[in-house]
C-alpha cells in the first residue's frame, strides 16, 4: 500500500490551459517586453558628482581620524600602496570594491567622504 502510495507522480497543482497559458505568456512579457534602455537619458557631456555605495567592512573599511578611539588606521602600514605612501586612516592598505568600479567605469577619482 505504502509503496503504491510511493510510486504516484508529484502533483503540485493543476492548472487549467488556460491559466498556464496566461503564466507563460505574462512570463514571456516579464522577460522580453523590456529592452532594457534607460528610463532617463542624461546628456552627453553630464558627469557623476559623487558615488554612494552601502555595505559592509569589504565595501567601507572605516575612517575613524577624528573620532576618539584606541583603534585608529592613520599610520604604515595603513596605505603604503596609495599615492605618496600617505595613511588615509582607512583599515585598508588600497582600493575597496567600490574604488575599482569607480575606475572600472571611467570616473575620475571623487574625493572620500
Amino acid at each position: 500500500m505504502y509503496l503504491r502510495y510511493m510510486m504516484k507522480p508529484l502533483t503540485l497543482i493543476k492548472l487549467s490551459y488556460f491559466s498556464t497559458s496566461l503564466i507563460t505568456f505574462l512570463f514571456t512579457i516579464l522577460c522580453f517586453g523590456d529592452n532594457g534602455r534607460a528610463r532617463v537619458t542624461l546628456p552627453e557631456n553630464a558627469t557623476i558628482p559623487a558615488v554612494i555605495v552601502f555595505g559592509d567592512s569589504i565595501i567601507d573599511q572605516g575612517n575613524n581620524n577624528n573620532l576618539n578611539t584606541l583603534t585608529k588606521a592613520n599610520f604604515s602600514p595603513y596605505g603604503k600602496d596609495f599615492v605618496a605612501g600617505k595613511s588615509t586612516g582607512r583599515f585598508s592598505n588600497n582600493r575597496t570594491p567600490a574604488d575599482m568600479f569607480e575606475i572600472f567605469m571611467h570616473e575620475v577619482q571623487l574625493p572620500k567622504t
